[in-house]
């Protein structure tokens, strides 16, 4: 038994073997580039000053929307302020003559609601009955159950 393998010869491992080899150094080649092309867009991404730059107008633009969203914001809290105070001042004026209407239910709107309370209870009790009364007549209808068996 020898240490190669069977049909091949030693020419053919050294020819192989550099092929390998010049296989290996152009992938190393190729990599060596695709190393320093990421760094460079690394280095490219990480400079706040460039990217500033290049982007002048979408960071003018979202500088200008979060001032503009910020004093509607407090221009809002300083009206609702306003009109809570005249409102404030209004009660005291006339005192508690100016109610809104819609704060009081009449004693109609009262009895139509619980009238109404009432016969959805009705309706629903009378269909519950309707769906169990024939599930206890066929209960009651059909044969006891076996007894237990006396182990004593």
């Amino acid at each position: 038994m020898g240490e190669g393998t069977n049909g091949v010869t030693g020419a053919d491992e050294r020819v192989a073997a550099e092929e390998l080899e010049q296989r290996v150094a152009l992938i190393r080649e190729h990599m060596t580039d695709v190393v320093s092309e990421l760094d460079y867009r690394r280095h490219e991404l990480f400079d706040v000053k460039g990217q500033l730059k290049k982007h002048a107008g979408l960071v003018a633009a979202i500088g200008g929307g979060v001032l503009l969203l910020t004093g509607g914001a407090i221009g809002w809290s300083v009206y609702k302020s306003r009109k809570a105070k005249a409102e404030a001042r209004k009660r005291t004026l006339f005192g508690p003559r100016i109610v809104k209407v819609s704060q009081y239910e009449s004693i109609w709107h009262k009895i139509a609601s619980a009238a109404a309370g009432v016969l959805a209870t009705m309706a629903a009790k009378a269909l519950a009955a309707q769906l169990v009364r024939p599930v206890l007549e066929a209960g009651a209808a059909s044969a006891p159950p076996p007894a237990l068996p006396d182990y004593d």
